[in-house]
């Protein structure tokens, strides 16, 4: 998103293969490093700083500050322990009384500020009406699944007569992937599995599927974005009020809390998307939840700080 508007160097202790093409498709600089000290040492006055992790701490913070940058803090559940010049939070329904320690103009809350890749800005090529039952799911729960979610949901899908196709897509850090891959085998040709794609990749799945089984994190903004019926659930606490926001909007068609969700659940959930009301429902909704602006306002509030903090 701030390609190639800005210079951007990206620091990290460990990077991912996907992660790794994706810097390197939009010319993106790694710095690999193996303290964080490192990192705080190599900054230099006037730039702009975005971090993101719970282990940051308030010192951490003031000590990137004390170098002379503006500090963006990319935050979550809401935390009080923050010392940044702007916190980012995008999840729907967090207001500044979130965050009653800061100013308004130092918050940038919402889906407004949806942090998304560039391809998930460009229209859907054949946007799914909704008209029938979907047919082209993709399931991901990113990272390392740790639950095994993606297994999970790739056989309650796959009975399904209406279903044709399910990809499966799993992060790098997932350590199951030869199971999945067998257990995708097992059921039949209908099933594909994927293990640590791009990000233009991940968008390229989303928007040919017509429907989506994501957590409550990064993956929801893509999906909605994409254009597919978003279902959607939590299972960290980080996610609870994402999920709840794009809930309350009946921009998602809520799983709740997926590790006690139940096949029956999930049968009730399916008998629900075969009333074309309720598909046509979720599909307005979620097509208002997100203005496809937010690169835009990410771009003029960073040139604003960075304006200002060479006057």
């Amino acid at each position: 998103m701030l390609q190639p508007t800005f210079q951007v160097s990206l620091f990290s202790k460990d990077l991912p293969e996907g992660l790794a093409r994706w810097a390197q498709q939009y010319d993106i600089t790694h710095r690999a490093i193996t303290t964080e000290e490192e990192f705080v040492e190599s900054l230099q006055p006037g730039v702009a700083v975005i971090m993101d992790g719970y282990h940051f701490t308030q010192a951490d913070q003031e000590r990137v500050r004390a170098k002379g940058t503006f500090l963006v803090m990319l935050d979550d559940i809401p935390r009080q322990d923050l010392s940044a010049d702007v916190v980012l939070n995008t999840a729907p329904g967090i207001t500044p009384a979130d965050y009653p320690q800061y100013a308004a103009e130092q918050l940038w809350l919402g889906p407004e500020y949806a942090l998304l890749h560039p391809p998930y800005f460009l229209p859907r090529p054949t946007p799914y009406k909704g008209t029938e039952f979907p047919t082209r799911w993709v399931i991901c729960f990113g990272g390392s699944d740790q639950l095994d979610l993606t297994a999970t949901f790739m056989e309650w899908l796959y009975p399904q007569p209406e279903v044709a196709s399910i990809v499966a897509i799993v992060g790098g850090s997932y350590q199951q992937y030869p199971a999945l891959v067998e257990r995708g085998a097992r059921l039949g040709e209908k099933v594909t599995v994927h293990q640590g794609l791009s990000g233009s990749e991940m968008a390229s799945q989303f928007q040919s599927a017509e429907a989506a089984i994501v957590s409550a994190s990064s993956l929801v903004f893509e999906a909605l974005a994409s254009g597919p019926l978003v279902l959607a659930g939590h299972y960290v606490p980080n996610q609870r009020r994402l999920y709840e926001g794009f809930a309350a909007q009946e921009a998602i068609i809520p799983l709740g809390a997926i590790p006690d969700l139940q096949p029956i659940d999930f049968s009730v959930l399916l008998s629900q998307l075969r009333e074309p009301a309720f598909r046509q429902k979720h599909l307005t909704h979620a097509r208002h939840s997100l203005d496809g602006k937010s690169a835009t306002r990410l771009l003029e509030g960073i040139g604003r700080v960075l304006n200002r903090s060479r006057t």
